[in-house]
């Protein structure tokens, strides 16, 4: 609680301010991604970004509808998928495991202005034999995003994944200042999907 004087004409009376919630901190660098960074669709569905050991970053999607079930999505520079697989209840199911093998990851470049970048991966989906794909990544020039009440710098990147049975093509924005890249649209044989993101914080240390 504050205490503020305030004055009157005839006397002075002490006006004491009770601090609401804390307002959600905007994500401001990498640093952030040690404890975690949190993002809200309009789906309702919440995504914590954090940063692992090996410097990979880990995406865990909570749907938000009581099933208990989340996807995890490992990915170099927070921009590369290199696997998928659903937690249940906070157990991992790696009999769900989908793999992108990229040739050659350590020559994966760091994601920057107008970079065009394609190369072949093997993708090995749960319980099917691996097949190559080739990947193709476009990253436009710089501009400014806003979610909720925070505003990001963005670079706008497209993401082609193509093979003989598979066209899909994402839409993300990568945040130059924080390392990652949060997912905004899919199109592929059967439609397009939007996830507009409506909010992003700092996930906020335990006490």
């Amino acid at each position: 609680m504050t205490c503020l004087p305030f004055s009157t004409i005839s006397a002075t009376a002490v006006v004491c301010l009770i601090a609401g919630p804390a307002l959600a901190e905007c994500p401001t660098g990498p640093d952030d991604l040690t404890n975690g960074v949190q993002v809200e669709h309009d789906d309702d569905s919440v995504t914590i970004y954090r940063r692992l050991p090996d410097g990979r970053i880990e995406e865990v999607v909570n749907y938000q509808d009581g099933s208990g079930e989340e996807t995890v999505v490992i990915s170099h520079h927070g921009l590369w998928v290199v696997s998928n697989h659903l937690r249940q209840d906070g157990k991992d199911q790696m009999d769900t495991l989908d793999r992108t093998d990229i040739e050659d990851a350590d020559a994966l470049p760091v994601p920057k202005q107008d970079l065009r970048w394609s190369g072949m991966t093997t993708f090995t989906q749960a319980g099917e034999p691996p097949t190559q794909q080739e990947l193709t990544v476009v990253v436009g020039r710089e501009r400014n995003v806003r979610y909720g009440d925070c505003t990001l710098t963005a670079w706008p990147v497209v993401i082609r994944y193509l093979n003989e049975t598979i066209d899909m093509t994402e839409a993300v924005d990568y945040l130059p200042d924080l390392g990652f890249g949060v997912l905004t649209g899919i199109k592929d044989d059967i439609g397009t999907d939007a996830y507009v993101p409506i909010s992003i914080a700092v996930v906020p240390t335990a006490e």
